[in-house]
């Protein structure tokens, strides 16, 4: 309802509030590099951007704390890897990333995404579902996908305590 009200994407409203809520958790902005874990001072939300053809983009957004200038920022780029075709790739996969993909077609209740552990990849993986009632609430599917050397429940837990859905 507060997407409506404001006019805005829901998928780019809870992208912010995931980056928000992520952030806040140190853990998730550890990654592995090397032979060494770095935390970094910020996030940066890349997400798929899906196209009336049904392809996808990959896409990076700047990340701004204001979530109006954040989404009307990222609505231009998303306009923008709309009109063109592949993947994208060059700009994305940056090491202080959070990975984002929103899955509004399908109410899932968990969700495997794709990891090469030898490859080192220790960045967070969030998806969100399709939104659905149950009883009087209305909920919002999230699978978090992470590297158990980095985090656990306990970090997953504190990061689904403050999302500000």
């Amino acid at each position: 309802q507060e997407a409506k009200d404001k006019s805005v994407s829901f998928s780019l409203l809870v992208l912010h509030r995931i980056i928000t809520a992520a952030a806040k958790v140190e853990e998730f902005r550890y990654r592995i590099q090397g032979d060494r874990v770095v935390c970094y001072d910020s996030l940066l939300p890349e997400a798929t951007v899906g196209r009336a053809d049904h392809t996808f983009s990959f896409a990076a957004f700047e990340y701004d704390p204001d979530e109006l200038v954040f989404i009307r920022k990222a609505k231009v780029e998303m306009e923008r890897l709309q009109a063109t075709t592949g993947l994208n790739k060059g700009g994305t996969f940056h090491p202080n990333a959070i990975h984002y993909s929103a899955v509004p077609w399908l109410t899932f209740t968990d969700m495997k995404h794709p990891a090469n552990i030898r490859s080192g990849d220790s960045v967070p993986k969030i998806s969100t579902g399709k939104y659905f009632r149950e009883g009087e609430k209305l909920m919002l599917p999230v699978s978090v996908t992470c590297h158990h050397g980095l985090m656990d429940g306990y970090h997953v837990a504190k990061f689904i305590e403050i999302l500000d859905l």
